[in-house]
């Protein structure tokens, strides 16, 4: 716990008073920036999807469209914190791309991740259908 009195003015700020300068702070603590991580190379797109009934929460990175439509597959993994998740899908993705191309296939690369415990018990509804509807509308 912080005890650091701040001098606002002519006198102390009181603790709501200081708790309303920090807020702006620890919110911009909360946020990714996706542009500035090394692995965002110049995705083409990446989408968050969250599901309040099923409890869904995923990314979805496309790499590169250049070869053909983005082909790659989904991980479902209990990650930490969603910036972890957002690191591992965007380097996924890339990664297909690379992989494709070097296969000589007429797609690009894009990957799926789901934030979630794969050993625990899942349905198809809130795993499969979103995001075989996502690519499939592309």
């Amino acid at each position: 716990m912080r005890c650091a009195l701040r001098f606002k003015g002519d006198r102390f700020a009181t603790p709501e008073e200081q708790r309303r300068e920090d807020a702006p702070r620890r919110l911009r603590s909360r946020f990714v920036d996706i542009f500035g991580m090394r692995e965002f190379d110049g995705h083409e797109r990446v989408v968050f999807g969250h599901d309040e009934v099923t409890g869904l929460r995923s990314i979805i990175a496309i790499h590169s469209t250049a070869l053909g439509p983005a082909a790659g597959g989904c991980r479902m993994w209990p990650y930490a914190s969603t910036s972890e998740a957002v690191t591992d899908v965007l380097r996924l993705s890339r990664g297909m791309s690379y992989k494709n191309a070097m296969a000589g296939l007429p797609f690009g690369g894009g990957k799926a991740v789901i934030i979630g415990d794969s050993r625990k018990a899942k349905s198809a509804e809130p795993c499969g259908l979103s995001l075989c509807f996502f690519f499939g509308s592309q």
